[in-house]
C-alpha cells in the first residue's frame, strides 16, 4: 500500500464490477450482507439481494464495462474512483462514459463485510444516448 493509501483494488472489488457488467452474481457480492446499505444519491437500498436487484434493474438494458481508475484503502474505509462505459443493448453505437465514485465502510465486527456503500455517478452525457437510461438510473438512485 502506498503512503497515501492508494493501492490496487482487492479481488472482491474487481469481481463486484465484473458481476455488475455480466449480471451473473457470485463471489463479488460475498462481501455484502443482508444488512449492507447502498446509498445512491437520495436513494437507499438495503440488503445484498435488493442491491443486486437494483443493479440488475439499471444495467439490464445496457452493455456495461466498469473500470477502476483509483482505489484507496484506509482500513475500514475504502474509496474508489472509476468509469463505466455504457451502451444500450439495442443501440450499441450510442456509447457514453460515466464517471463514478464509491465509498465503502466495512463492518465493525467483520472487516471483510461491507456495512455501507455510497455511490455517486455522473455527470452523464445524454446527447448520444437514450432517455430511458436516465430514467432507469433515477429509479435506482
Amino acid at each position: 500500500m502506498e503512503e497515501d493509501g492508494r493501492s490496487a483494488p482487492p479481488e472482491w472489488v474487481i469481481e463486484f464490477f465484473r458481476e455488475i457488467d455480466t449480471l451473473e452474481f457470485g463471489p463479488g457480492f460475498a462481501s455484502f450482507t443482508d444488512e449492507t446499505e447502498m446509498h445512491c444519491g437520495a436513494g437507499l437500498v438495503l440488503g445484498v439481494e435488493a442491491i443486486k436487484a437494483a443493479f440488475a434493474q439499471f444495467a439490464g438494458p445496457l452493455e456495461t464495462s466498469h473500470k477502476v481508475i483509483e482505489y484507496w484503502d484506509h482500513g475500514r474505509v475504502k474509496f474508489l474512483r472509476g468509469e463505466a462505459v455504457m451502451s444500450m443493448t439495442n443501440r450499441p453505437g450510442a456509447v457514453v462514459t460515466m464517471p463514478f465514485m464509491h465509498l465503502y465502510t466495512m463492518s465493525d465486527s467483520d472487516a471483510t463485510k461491507v456495512r455501507t456503500i455510497r455511490v455517486t455517478a455522473g455527470p452523464l452525457q445524454l446527447e448520444n444516448f437514450v432517455d430511458n437510461v436516465a430514467t432507469a438510473l433515477a429509479a435506482v438512485c
